[in-house]
């Protein structure tokens, strides 16, 4: 009743505004309404085992975004916003490595009161303010961690089927997260501004009773004298109910907490390398021997040409975490390494890419009998139509 309520709302402030599409620059008074979204078509082969899906980018899906803007001074506006996600799937071969559902997501239904001088105050369905704080990327960030896990299963030596699902073992412990919330954003300041909220979420030690969650994040952005190069930073830290990935075996834990952060730097050159360095407390687990995980990335955008083209490659690590449910005493070691090409048609709002990644995991070899799991290769071919 209470996401009804905020539609009508929405709906009925937006009637009498001025429509625009896509990203144009919208003026500073008046009443807007803004339609944007994207499509998101990807092409992915994995092998260990073998199995192929064409369906949508995992962490980009298809979108349909709707945004209304109303000026109430020359310094204080309220907005609204409802974004809908379309998840669509169709594997190809037979196979246990992508149980993906299709399905419609109601990802933001929120209003905010937005001042140039104190910032945003939104309530709703939204981004939690930890969000991102682990995938700060100036170079097609689009390919976080999440589309490479995405349902993904790694096949355990001698059978004939994968066990492991990649979500459990290679996560970045990102605070991502969409729930209803209260959140403020600070206006930015020398580059700096600040992110808190509190939001609702499930205690499954509680019989899913809701608790109310804080969050805080710090994010940075600077540009060069000349405007040509960039950078990037975000630090957030936020509490975990049934931790990242624990909670598909039980290990779960109501004192969880990820700290997540993350930096990215693009040179006038188009040269340009992005870090990220994040780690999840829990029981088993306190912060000396947190799991933790590192992502280094380095890329190259030729700007010079119409449409730019970026290329580069990364490796990644996620190491401590408890994920395999038979050997629940047991961690392990998740590794990644690749590389991109890309190519972005700005005037046609497109970016198509060709991704290849090798990832595995081990599990602690000390125990006897310890299960032995293939590396996967994997290559997604796709585009994004931002409209």
């Amino acid at each position: 009743m209470f996401f009804l309520s905020l539609v009508s709302l929405f709906v009925f402030s937006a009637c009498s505004a001025a429509v625009i599409t896509g990203g144009k620059v919208l003026p500073e008074t008046g009443s807007f309404f803004r339609i944007s979204g994207q499509v998101s078509p990807l092409f992915v082969r994995s092998t260990s085992p073998s199995a192929s899906m064409f369906g949508t980018l995992g962490s980009s899906n298809n979108r349909l975004r709707f945004w209304h803007q109303s000026w109430l001074s020359t310094d204080l506006a309220v907005r609204g916003t409802f974004e809908l996600g379309f998840d669509l799937h169709s594997t190809v071969n037979s196979s246990p490595q992508w149980p993906v559902p299709n399905t419609i997501d109601y990802r933001k239904i929120y209003i905010s009161l937005y001042s140039k001088t104190y910032g945003e105050l939104s309530f709703g369905k939204n981004k939690t303010a930890t969000d991102d704080t682990a995938e700060q990327d100036l170079c097609f960030s689009i390919l976080s961690i999440a589309p490479l896990t995405y349902g993904l299963t790694l096949k355990q030596e001698g059978t004939a089927d994968g066990h492991l699902r990649l979500s459990g073992v290679l996560h970045n412990f990102d605070g991502s997260a969409r729930a209803t919330c209260l959140r403020y954003d600070s206006p930015m300041f020398k580059g700096l501004g600040l992110r808190v909220d509190l939001h609702n979420d499930s205690d499954p030690n509680n019989n899913g009773t809701n608790e109310i969650i804080p969050g805080v994040a710090v994010f940075g952005r600077w540009s060069f004298a000349d405007g040509s190069g960039k950078i990037r930073f975000a630090s957030g830290l936020t509490k975990q109910l049934g931790a990242i990935g624990i909670k598909e075996i039980g290990l779960i834990n109501t004192n969880s907490y990820s700290w997540s952060n993350s930096a990215s730097i693009m040179m006038p050159s188009g040269c340009g390398a992005s870090a990220t360095y994040s780690l999840l407390t829990y029981q088993h687990h306190p912060f000396k021997n947190a799991p933790y995980y590192w992502l280094a990335k380095f890329f190259h955008t030729i700007k010079t040409l119409p449409n730019p083209v970026s290329f580069g490659f990364d490796f990644s690590r996620c190491n401590n975490l408890h994920a395999f449910a038979l050997y629940p005493t047991l961690y392990g070691a998740a590794q990644s390494w690749g590389f991109f090409i890309a190519q972005s048609y700005p005037k046609m709002g497109i970016e198509a890419f060709f991704v290849f990644k090798r990832i595995s995991y081990n599990l602690d070899q000390k125990f006897q009998g310890a299960p032995k799991f293939l590396p996967a290769n994997v290559i997604m071919v796709g585009m994004r139509v931002v409209f």
